[in-house]
């Protein structure tokens, strides 16, 4: 089973808070998870996929590496 780790809060270039994504399975895969710009719809992409709707969040604060490690399966599903 692929397990998905999330690091502290970081800043995509063009400014978007979320987490850089490390997925561990048969080899290693990296992607990337935030809050769209409605506040409420998480997105994510992994090894360059498109991005994905994996879940939604009552507030932008409500993206930690608790809510990623509760919806890793959500989240791998759409990849």
């Amino acid at each position: 089973m692929p397990t998905l780790a999330a690091t502290a809060p970081s800043y995509a270039p063009d400014g978007s808070r979320g987490y850089h994504l490390a997925v561990t399975a048969a080899g290693r895969a990296t992607g990337w998870i935030y809050v769209a710009d409605s506040g409420h719809a998480v997105y994510a992409t992994i090894d360059r996929a498109p991005w994905r709707s994996v879940g939604n969040v009552a507030t932008p604060a409500d993206l930690t590496p608790a809510w990623i490690t509760e919806n890793t399966d959500a989240i791998l599903r759409q990849f």
